[in-house]
């Protein structure tokens, strides 16, 4: 495996020896409802995750904060909100 991460650092100038992880963004079509709330709610938990706030809506350049009543920097078109498992805790408190 070594040697293919070895191959793999040859295509890239910021590599010295190896490449594990693909550069550059991946774009996908949002095909579904469901696949959308998925992708939106990765992106709202982005600064959670990376420890910057507690909650995604305390967030100031996040569209969760519109999500949740609360005003944002900018105007925006909410998506009619899919429906949360209000028992299961990580899918509901973290946005809240």
């Amino acid at each position: 495996m070594l040697k293919r991460f070895e191959f793999a650092a040859r295509s890239h100038s910021r590599n010295d020896t190896h490449q594990f992880w693909k550069y550059g963004s991946h774009s996908e079509e949002i095909f579904t409802e469901n696949f959308m709330w998925t992708k939106l709610e990765y992106i709202h938990l982005n600064p959670v995750r990376a420890g910057i706030v507690e909650k995604a809506s305390d967030y100031l350049y996040s569209s969760a904060r519109n999500y949740v009543g609360k005003k944002g920097l900018i105007d925006i078109d909410l998506v009619e909100p899919k429906f949360f498992n209000a028992i299961k805790e990580s899918n509901f408190g973290s946005l809240m």
